[in-house]
């Protein structure tokens, strides 16, 4: 997690929307804006605000 916060450019988040045999994969950068503390098991975040981050890979 650390490395994702410090090089923000080199790590994607991939969101991927399955529907029967149809995939539809977003790759987000920046997800993530703070470390998460010690003890967290989960986090939630918002769709709508993650797919504003989205980004072109590849092609």
């Amino acid at each position: 997690m650390s490395f994702a916060l410090n090089l923000p450019q080199q790590f994607f988040l991939a969101v991927a929307f399955v529907e029967g045999k149809s995939v539809e994969v977003h790759y987000v950068q920046g997800a993530f804006q703070t470390k998460p503390d010690f003890a967290v098991t989960s986090w939630n975040l918002e769709i709508k605000d993650l797919l504003k981050k989205t980004v072109q890979i590849g092609n």
